[in-house]
């Protein structure tokens, strides 16, 4: 049962509201013949909707409006407007009201849709409030769940630097060649684990903020050209005037790709970036003039743990730009330097 709150100073008015809404089940309804009246009834009971008459602007039910959504109260709010005043309804959306009612035309159907605008009004109300509290208890789980996982890499650190110290001192003994070598693969594992930890840690920060709009080039030129330079790996970067709606870490893409340059692409001189457009979709391509990958690899290097270096970096670059929709894949031709398509859907760019 819905409890609901019917207000007018108008108490036959109050009564037909109240034997409309009532007899078709579903909504209990309580009367107040002004806000006051409607004021002291919702601080002593929980209504979760308001109908309201309102004969002129700025008194009855928009006054009852403005002051709940003044003092936060977000209980689903009706005003019933008499005839066809448009302003009066246009202003009542502004102040927060979910839905008005013209009350002009066949009585009957305008109960019955009254009747659809509370179970509306509620529903919606309803829904919000649990798409809060889910996120919030997201939001908590994910705090929760970080600070766990930050103890616990500190606490594997340190028994990797027990480990590392004693690998070195092992060293010192002068090992003969078989423990050597064995030793050898301890220290390769102790590096392994301590760069997963620290993929672990940087991947944590995937969806930590909000997707926000972001200067392509800006962020290409930031990520990638300290990376490619030092290698003398030029970089051309035809993006100018494109924004991109995506996780803030959207440069760890580009500095991925670049990384990706300097690993795998070999004689690798330049890259090149530069959009193009598919359909409504925005194409991004970063490309290299390097030896290509292999078709067999090409869905293969997204994988975590594929390639040298425990794979990591496009796997990464992969899920930081899933966050927002936008894909990634490789479709350079054998020899001819590997190309890295992006595809941005409609409503994740602009162009200045």
């Amino acid at each position: 049962m819905i409890p609901a709150l019917c207000v007018d100073i108008d108490p036959v008015l109050q009564k037909e509201w109240k034997q409309a809404l009532e007899h078709s089940g579903g909504i209990s309804v309580d009367t107040a013949g002004s806000g006051a009246e409607a004021l002291g009834a919702l601080s002593g009971k929980h209504y979760e909707a308001v109908i309201a008459g309102c004969r002129s602007a700025g008194t009855g039910g928009m006054d009852l409006l403005a002051k709940l959504r003044n003092t936060g109260s977000t209980v689903p709010f009706i005003l019933v407007v008499n005839g066809e005043d448009g302003g009066l309804a246009a202003k009542a959306l502004e102040t927060g009201a979910d839905f008005c009612l013209h009350a002009c035309g066949d009585p009957e159907v305008q109960m019955e849709e009254l009747r659809q605008m509370v179970l509306s009004a509620v529903r919606r109300k309803n829904a919000e409030d649990s798409l809060r509290q889910n996120e919030e208890s997201v939001r908590i789980a994910n705090r929760k769940l970080a600070s766990i996982s930050s103890a616990t890499r500190h606490d594997i650190n340190n028994k990797l630097t027990i480990v590392s110290g004693y690998t070195q001192l092992m060293r010192l003994e002068n090992p003969g060649e078989r423990i050597a070598e064995y030793i050898t693969i301890m220290e390769r594992a102790v590096s392994d684990i301590s760069r997963l930890l620290k993929f672990s840690k940087e991947f944590e920060k995937i969806a930590a903020g909000p997707p926000v709009w972001q200067d392509l080039r800006a962020v290409i030129e930031k990520a990638a050209v300290p990376l490619l330079s030092p290698a003398k790996i030029g970089l051309t970067n035809d993006t100018a005037g494109v924004m991109v709606k995506a996780d803030p870490l959207l440069g760890r893409v580009f500095s991925n790709l670049a990384e990706n340059v300097l690993q795998h692409a070999g004689t690798a001189g330049a890259v090149r970036v530069h959009t193009g457009e598919s359909g409504a979709d925005l194409v991004l391509v970063f490309e290299d003039d390097g030896a290509g990958i292999p078709p067999e690899q090409k869905e293969r290097i997204f994988n975590r743990g594929a390639g040298k270096n425990t794979g990591l970096g496009l796997y990464f670059a992969r899920e930081i730009l899933s966050v927002t929709g936008i894909g990634i894949r490789e479709n350079g031709g054998p020899g001819r330097g590997a190309r890295f398509e992006i595809r941005i859907p409609p409503g994740m760019f602009r162009r200045a």
